[in-house]
């Protein structure tokens, strides 16, 4: 396990030095070309040596272009000090309502829509989430669901996508009894208007 974090350190490093020896040996060369302006006997030389010090820099270019980006966590909404008290004031909620909820959600758009960036809800799909309280789903259309509590499921909507489906309606779109909540991601303004 040791060996594996230091090669993988070791790595790295070395591609960045040889690619300083490159860089080194491509400055030379130009500083040997404006000493010896008028001798023609070394540019064979200088030129064999402009191209080694490409080649030492290819791999960190190589490197740097198969490199991944990490995700960045990005805190939304409140500050430092007011996300502590929240959090302690959600944990002793958590305590009391330990409950899940299933809730029904039926993209209907054109488009793909990824679901809290790990699952993709395609076009025609259907699926049931079980959400704790207070947690929040968030879509890359700008949808986010919110179990607020019991009888409070808290949708933020900009598009105006979003169509609720009452217990009624179960039947008409198969949905299983024991879903709580039951909502369908329509193309853009075709949802329900808010009241």
């Amino acid at each position: 396990m040791k060996t594996k974090n230091i090669v993988s350190y070791l790595k790295p490093a070395l591609i960045i030095l040889a690619a300083f020896v490159g860089f080194y040996l491509i400055i030379v060369s130009s500083e040997w070309q404006k000493r010896s302006l008028y001798d023609t006997t070394n540019n064979e030389t200088q030129v064999e040596l402009i191209i080694l010090g490409l080649v030492l820099m290819m791999p960190l270019a190589i490197y740097l272009y198969t490199l991944k980006p990490t995700p960045k966590t990005v805190l939304r909404g409140r500050t430092k000090s007011q996300r502590t008290d929240l959090i302690s004031h959600r944990s002793r909620d958590r305590k009391k309502a330990k409950r899940v909820f299933n809730v029904y959600i039926r993209n209907e758009t054109t488009e793909s829509l990824i679901v809290d960036r790990k699952s993709i809800l395609k076009h025609d799909q259907w699926y049931i989430f079980e959400l704790k309280f207070e947690e929040t789903l968030y879509f890359n259309n700008g949808i986010t669901v919110e179990m607020e509590n019991e009888e409070l499921l808290e949708i933020h909507d900009f598009r105006n996508q979003i169509i609720g489906i009452s217990k009624d309606e179960y039947r008409r779109y198969d949905i299983p009894d024991y879903v709580d909540f039951a909502l369908i991601i329509a193309k853009q303004n075709e949802g329900n208007p808010i009241e």
